[in-house]
């Protein structure tokens, strides 16, 4: 009954105060960062100073809510709780960093800039406050009159706190991206790139197609080779994890649930109550709300398998037991039976549950998840986990920056790996299917790996230089039957080779066999009617001669008509290209560390 009434209960929660997410609202699964502090109350640290836990609770505080007020009624995923927690932490970052810029340059904000831009550019969500309203719609002239009360002086004080450091960093950013300049020619090339076509006949001779053909290499080879490249292979820090998961999937108690609230509904409809309208109030399909849970007319095998057997063995206003499929549980009703073309169509309705693990069943999983860890005080990771009938599974070795196995990217897992010892146990990890529990295996310090580690590479390089050799002494020949003459087709056919011929295609535009390749594209926009067949070039994976076929150059008139537009779309884009190597240097310099890790349950 429980569910059932949630189910029911489709209204979006109502937000009296406007400031409320200065409180302090809490996930049950969250971080607890109340309970389970750092050592010094510190989470993380940035340009020198100090983050504690309670400025980035206020600022996770604030995530939640903003993200509840915008998705009314919808569940927070654990993924999407993930990308807040990250969104919060790296907010204030970017605070901090921007905070000692400004002052270096002393951009401060003086209060009657602030004010006149609150008068004349109210904020979302004072616009949307019912207090500023009058009949839904915003009311300037309430608005005004609140700026003006004095008794609103607190209120006013908490909109500034929120709103400045917004504006501080907004003048930051103008001040940066004023530096930019955009010059006439730049817009023009940039214009002609965008525009300029070609259309060409090209030769392709890949590397691969000859170091597939080569078999055993001599030993001794791959080791002078390895030798004389040996920084070729220089490696990062590395990192090999074992981990057990606990899969977030229902329990007994949530299929009992679901079936409970299916068996409910049912009676409600036997009992004389309106399909469709149940079926909008109830069902988890998406479009239900809509339909009504309406399917149309449809034939045998146009359904799941369970679900095409239960509504054919169905008399006309049958209402089924729940049927399971891999979608949920259906509560099916048989609205009519016809034959088109000897063929059974039937039209149905339905209402369907979805089966999703409880927040019950999920905070038991972390319970067990965290006593596990609590047990490992006592017996080692693989014995109990063998105690447990567990699995032991291991990451390949990870570099910063990469995939940890079926956990993926994660910044906060990465950081405890790089920063433990071999046998550290991590926190509590969680991702939409699993929570997991890691050891650390195996670290591998950064440095040159030795040749037994590396020698697939090693010998894969040596065969590409072979291939490339062979590559090369073909299209050589084929080259010197070309500038003795003959046709770059005929030339190819002599030694068994395919000449392929493009569309028109742009600077950025791939080329079948080719990609986007810098050399070849560039070749092929220098080619004239004078000179149409290149030399030979040289790409990432091939050897190439290219024959002019066909040119569209870029409409000036159009350009000029276009001149200011393009002009603005280059200027920002310089712009946005300056900020970000601005804001990634002071990133760097500030030396971010982040303890959130060190948090159980993170």
């Amino acid at each position: 009954m429980v569910m059932k009434a949630l189910r029911r209960s489709t209204k979006p929660i109502i937000w009296l105060v406007v400031f409320a997410f200065l409180g302090t609202i809490f996930l049950a699964w969250g971080m607890n960062l109340a309970s389970k502090p750092t050592a010094k109350g510190i989470i993380g640290r940035a340009a020198g100073q100090d983050i504690k836990t309670e400025q980035y609770q206020r600022m996770l505080d604030n995530a939640y809510y903003q993200y509840n007020q915008q998705n009314p009624g919808q569940e927070m995923t654990e993924q999407k709780t993930r990308e807040l927690r990250d969104e919060a932490f790296n907010t204030i970052v970017s605070n901090i960093i921007f905070s000692k810029k400004r002052a270096e340059l002393d951009l401060s904000l003086p209060d009657n800039e602030l004010v006149e831009y609150l008068r004349r550019f109210p904020p979302d969500f004072l616009r949307n406050n019912p207090s500023f309203t009058t009949e839904g719609q915003f009311d300037q002239g309430k608005y005004m009159r609140a700026m003006n009360d004095p008794q609103l002086g607190q209120f006013w004080a908490k909109v500034e706190q929120l709103v400045r450091p917004q504006l501080e960093q907004a003048k930051l950013q103008e001040y940066v991206v004023s530096m930019p300049h955009v010059t006439d020619p730049e817009v023009k090339m940039m214009y002609e790139a965008a525009q300029d076509k070609r259309k060409v006949r090209y030769l392709v001779v890949p590397f691969i197609t000859f170091a597939q053909k080569i078999g055993n290499l001599d030993s001794a080879e791959v080791e002078a080779y390895y030798a004389e490249h040996q920084e070729d292979y220089r490696q990062e820090d590395r990192v090999v994890l074992e981990y057990v998961t606990f899969a977030k999937v229902p329990s007994r108690e949530d299929t009992s649930v679901v079936l409970n609230d299916l068996n409910e509904i049912r009676q409600e409809l036997l009992d004389g109550a309106d399909f469709n309208e149940l079926a909008r109030q109830y069902s988890e399909e998406p479009n239900a709300a809509e339909s009504g849970g309406d399917l149309g007319w449809f034939g045998r095998k146009r359904m799941v398998a369970p679900f095409d057997s239960a509504v054919f063995s169905m008399a006309v206003g049958d209402v089924s037991a729940p049927v399971k499929t891999r979608f949920g549980y259906h509560l099916i009703k048989l609205q009519e039976k016809r034959t088109v073309n000897d063929s059974d169509q039937v039209h149905a309705s339905h209402i369907l549950l979805k089966v999703e693990a409880s927040g019950r069943t999920l905070g038991d999983l972390r319970l067990q998840a965290r006593q596990f860890i609590d047990d490992l005080a006592d017996m080692p990771f693989d014995t109990l986990a063998e105690s447990l009938g567990m699995r032991v599974a291991r990451t390949n070795k990870v570099a910063r920056g990469g995939a940890f196995g079926p956990m993926g990217r994660d910044k906060l897992l990465e950081e405890f790996a790089f920063n433990g010892k071999v046998g550290d146990i991590s926190p509590v990890v969680d991702n939409d299917r699993f929570y997991a529990v890691c050891r650390i295996a195996e670290l591998y310090p950064a440095g040159i790996p030795p040749l037994a580690e590396v020698r697939r590479q090693v010998e894969g390089a040596i065969r590409n230089e072979m291939g490339a050799d062979s590559a090369l002494a073909l299209i050589e020949k084929i080259d010197a039957e070309v500038k003795s003459g003959k046709s770059l087709t005929d030339a190819a056919k002599i030694y068994k080779q395919e000449v392929k011929e493009s569309d028109f295609f742009g600077r950025f535009e791939a080329v079948p066999g080719v990609s986007v390749d810098p050399a070849f594209h560039g070749t092929a926009f220098r080619l004239t009617e004078e000179h149409p067949i290149s030399d030979i070039i040289k790409t990432a994976s091939s050897y190439c001669l290219i024959e002019l076929l066909g040119r569209q150059d870029a409409d000036m008139e159009a350009y000029v008509a276009q001149r200011d537009s393009l002009y603005q779309t280059v200027l920002n884009g310089k712009r946005n290209q300056v900020y970000q190597l601005w804001y990634n240097d002071l990133q760097k310099k500030a030396e971010v560390e982040d303890f959130r890790y060190q948090i159980a349950g993170y």
